[in-house]
């Protein structure tokens, strides 16, 4: 068929791909993750290990103009063509898969399929961010880009000139309407706030008729995909939940307000994900491990002297913690409160897993 011979062409010329984190060692694997996190340059850069592989991406214009064609042919062009790698994007449950020696699934909402191992992508951490510097600045220097790039890929590649309207076309990208983006952005505003559904809709109806139901609709849609999360209150389900984003500097290109707490706090979240999903939060820890007995504080203005006095109000909490960790941006302390010891570290340091 013209349409998979055109496609296998393009296969063959892919470009080269920055390296990531995450290694996709299974045949049959999922790949899923929230928009421009890098899955697609990831699965072509999977597909480079094959010498006979194909891409399809099932929202590419030309490709769902002639789905039901494509469905038809695929199975028995893959076996003309001895394909040994496919890696099929935007996958839905239901599309019929061919054989092949490797099948590679991308999703932005999390799927299950039997047989296939599923990996996890998420925007750029900041070891993975230094990674992509090919001018060798310093730790120091490249946090300060970080904080303004944010977590996705492409942005640390684009000219500084167009870096927030790239990010604002992203925005736009995830609404099917106007309506949608004005919820978007009144999502945008509460980032880092403990708020509920509820709270939220009664804050955009203030500005905009939109129905609850439609409101609620986008706010799990934008869950589903891992566009936002919600925080539970430790041991409190019904409790006003925290909101973060997949990427921690979108509010920033939509308004010129500034909330540098509720950024920081974002971005130190995104790295705790590395080392689990279950984080809680409670009114005077920020962020709570509660597998690893460990309260988090975020202080981006630092000293000895205003972590004392925070973490001496922290009474309750202590009864399932054994440690504090405070991120600074520059503090590198070490103490004991109450009985209970704390590290301060700065970002990098707490991001990189080692000292300067």
């Amino acid at each position: 068929m013209e349409i998979l011979e055109r496609l296998w062409e393009k296969s063959k010329n892919s470009p080269s791909f920055m390296p990531r984190k995450i290694a996709l060692n299974d045949p049959r694997a999922i790949l899923c993750g929230p928009p421009k996190s890098g899955k697609s340059s990831l699965a072509k850069s999977y597909l480079k290990e094959h010498e006979r592989s194909l891409y399809l991406n099932l929202k590419d214009p030309r490709v769902e103009s002639s789905l039901s064609s494509i469905t038809q042919h695929l199975a028995p062009f893959c076996q003309k063509n001895q394909i040994q790698a496919l890696a099929i994007d935007n996958y839905t449950p239901g599309f019929p898969l061919p054989n092949a020696e490797s099948i590679l699934l991308v999703s932005e909402k999390r799927i299950e399929a039997r047989g296939y191992a599923r990996y996890s992508l998420r925007g750029l951490d900041f070891e993975e961010y230094l990674s992509f510097d090919r001018r060798h600045q310093s730790v120091r220097h490249l946090f300060n880009s970080f904080l303004k790039d944010g977590s996705l890929p492409e942005i640390s590649l684009c000219e500084d000139s167009k870096k927030s309207e790239r990010k604002q076309e992203i925005l736009r990208l995830l609404c099917a309407n106007e309506s949608e983006f004005f919820i978007l952005q009144g999502l945008l505003s509460h980032m880092g706030h403990k708020v509920s559904a509820h709270q939220l809709y009664t804050h955009l109806k203030k500005r905009i008729q939109l129905s609850k139901d439609r409101i609620y609709a986008v706010f799990l849609d934008y869950q589903a995909r891992g566009i936002l999360h919600l925080i539970e209150k430790f041991e409190q389900k019904s409790a006003p939940k925290k909101l973060f984003f997949w990427d921690f500097t979108l509010a920033n290109a939509l308004s010129y307000e500034r909330n540098f707490g509720a950024l920081i706090e974002n971005m130190v979240f995104l790295e705790l994900l590395k080392q689990t999903e279950e984080i809680a939060y409670t009114d005077k820890v920020d962020l709570l491990l509660p597998s690893h007995e460990l309260g988090v504080l975020v202080v981006p203005f630092a000293t000895p002297e205003n972590v004392e006095t925070r973490l001496a109000k922290i009474r309750e909490e202590r009864e399932f913690l054994e440690s504090f960790l405070i991120i600074s941006m520059g503090l590198n302390h070490e103490g004991e409160s109450l009985g209970t010891p704390y590290t301060v570290l700065p970002f990098w340091e707490f991001a990189l897993g080692e000292k300067e």
